[in-house]
């Protein structure tokens, strides 16, 4: 949702009403924005084009020199094309 700083302008985490008519709010499913991690949940608005951005999270997995193995989540934001031709899931 955009909200008014003193910064500027931000988007923020928020609900937006069904557009099947209901009165119930629609909340976010992403985990980008989790404000259980305790930081701000602002965006700058020109990060985010009007036609929104797809993010996915991918597992990590690498070996380092001694053998040891190491996994974690990463996030990938396809640029330029590649996100026009991304599959919204």
């Amino acid at each position: 949702m955009p909200v008014r700083t003193a910064q500027g302008l931000r988007l923020k985490r928020g609900a937006v009403l069904n557009t099947d008519g209901l009165p119930e709010p629609v909340h976010a499913f992403g985990r980008i924005l989790n404000p259980d991690l305790g930081r701000a949940l602002e965006l700058h608005e020109e990060e985010v084009p009007r036609e929104g951005v797809r993010v996915t999270r991918h597992y990590q997995y690498a070996r380092w020199f001694d053998g040891s193995i190491h996994l974690w989540i990463g996030r990938r934001k396809p640029t330029g094309a590649a996100q026009d031709r991304a599959a919204w899931v």
